[in-house]
């Protein structure tokens, strides 16, 4: 006779573990090590260490990154953080090590100055998944969208040409799967993501290649390069660190008319482009157990 077993509460966890796991964090974080936790996105936290350099650290649930100058402080941080959180043998509950992903998006630290976030990994996966023919026939596009985007939508809101519901899904499938690596490290596609994404119940073909162009134009360029470009005496004013380029970018640089300088609050000011000094910041990634 067949055993089934009936499950009292869910397998992973209760729906609002998410949430009380992030209070946790955030109450250990803030009240008891006394960071700073940013008002425009509540998974960023910093704190000005005591010997005159800076953490910054990122916590998505259990994803984060940290940079610091080396610091033996932030070490102590971290260590603190941990073992706020250890597990039944005394041992910390989160793994520290370099950083090589985050949030989905491929990191490759080249310098102190220089890191690439890119979704290589993931947009090569979406190709093959959804494009209809193999990547190296389709052109080798140098924008993600052409010229006549906008009359492609509105043929699209006129009802031309719509597809039929098993193609609306895939179509919403790809959009949405294209969406996820917009905001991660490809925020140069995300004007046409936002036309694609304003028909998903009405798409139509012209619509459907645009979609297809987007998911071919940043599997051939996946990588974004993302740097500081402070001086030595703007990192002694509170400058930000390489990896606060990529979060504040999420979070400001479409507003933007001039990529070159993003003011993300008001006593900071971001710049993209190469950096000219060695500000010794290094980049550490953690998960917790």
């Amino acid at each position: 006779m067949p055993v089934i077993w009936q499950l009292n509460v869910p397998l992973y966890g209760e729906v609002d573990a998410g949430f009380i796991w992030n209070r946790t964090a955030t109450e250990q974080l803030v009240k008891k090590q006394k960071f700073n936790q940013s008002q425009h996105d509540p998974g960023y936290f910093w704190k000005n260490l005591s010997d005159g350099t800076r953490m910054d650290l990122l916590l998505y649930v259990d994803d984060a990154y940290v940079t610091d100058n080396h610091s033996k402080l932030a070490d102590a941080e971290l260590e603190a953080f941990g073992l706020a959180f250890a597990d039944k043998d005394g041992k910390s509950g989160i793994t520290v090590q370099e950083p090589d992903h985050f949030l989905g998006a491929n990191i490759d630290v080249h310098s102190s100055t220089s890191v690439t976030i890119s979704s290589r990994a993931y947009v090569r996966q979406m190709a093959a998944r959804y494009l209809s023919k193999p990547l190296e026939e389709y052109p080798n596009y140098l924008t993600p969208c052409a010229r006549d985007i906008v009359e492609a939508y509105d043929e699209a809101r006129d009802k031309v040409n719509i597809l039929d519901d098993a193609a609306k899904a895939t179509y919403a499938s790809k959009c949405g799967a294209a969406i996820f690596a917009g905001p991660c490290s490809r925020f140069d596609t995300l004007y046409v993501l936002g036309m694609c994404a304003r028909c998903l119940t009405f798409p139509t073909e012209r619509m459907d290649r645009a979609i297809d162009r987007v998911i071919a134009y940043p599997t051939a360029l996946t990588t974004c390069d993302v740097a500081s470009e402070l001086g030595r005496d703007e990192v002694m004013h509170q400058s930000d660190h390489v990896s606060r380029v990529h979060v504040e970018l999420r979070g400001f640089v479409l507003r933007q008319t001039d990529l070159r300088e993003v003011t993300a609050s008001p006593d900071h000011v971001i710049r993209v482009g190469r950096g000219r000094d060695d500000l010794g910041v290094r980049a550490r990634t953690g998960h917790a157990c």
